[in-house]
């Protein structure tokens, strides 16, 4: 999740009071919630981490292959989304990971390719695999990350038959010992789980938002379709 942090180029951004997910200034709470094996929130966990496990079974086969995505953009000040530039990103592998590169050799603004064991996803899945899923996840002493796929707004990601979303928070504890803090990413990503439709496994919708760098109640935001 590292990225999702140093990716802070985002889409949404205002003067107004911030609400819902884009409330930064409200306190999150960290106290820990375990979904039943049986819950939709399983579910879906299931039908992302078993198309990212497909994918990166046949990683290397992806090297090479391009994507276009639209990018859309708004910066703290702005209160509307602007159409951006389209992006054609190729794959490329190094090191063992799968990243999305621009056709000048830069990462991508959204640079993971997500598969089951790297990416935002990778310590969801691992959890998955335990049979112990629990929101949020300690990424360390002081910083936590939040998941859900079925507790938000349906305009910052909409699902259907075919894909599956998943909003992911990254949560800065005010303290160590403390079971609440204060969001400083929010991530929505969408990926295709039909495994009869071309491009499965493949996030075809994401959206990042974040107050870095923004005075109180603005944010700024970034999000891409794939074309």
């Amino acid at each position: 999740m590292k990225y999702l942090l140093l990716s802070l180029f985002i889409l949404g951004c205002g003067k107004i009071e911030q609400a819902g997910d884009y409330n930064f200034l409200k306190s999150v709470s960290l106290t820990p919630l375990t979904y039943s094996p049986e819950s939709n929130e399983v579910s879906d966990l299931r039908d992302i981490c078993n198309v990212l496990n497909h994918k990166e079974q046949i990683a290397p086969t992806y090297v090479g292959k391009t994507y276009r995505y639209q990018n859309f953009k708004k910066d703290c000040t702005q209160g509307s989304s602007l159409e951006g530039e389209i992006s054609t990103v190729t794959v490329q592998e190094s090191s063992g990971k799968y990243l999305l590169k621009e056709s000048n050799g830069l990462d991508y603004i959204f640079r993971d390719f997500e598969l089951k064991s790297t990416g935002s996803l990778a310590q969801v899945c691992a959890q998955l695999d335990s049979g112990n899923v629990q929101t949020p996840i300690l990424l360390n002493s002081t910083t936590a990350l939040s998941f859900t796929t079925r507790d938000y707004q349906s305009t910052d990601c909409a699902r259907t038959n075919d894909t599956r979303c998943i909003k992911l928070t990254t949560v800065l504890k005010n303290s160590e010992f403390e079971t609440e803090g204060k969001a400083i990413a929010v991530e929505w990503i969408r990926f295709k789980t039909n495994a009869s439709y071309p491009n499965v496994g493949i996030w075809d919708y994401r959206k990042i938002a974040t107050p870095t760098g923004c005075l109180d109640g603005q944010y700024e935001a970034r999000s891409a379709s794939l074309k």
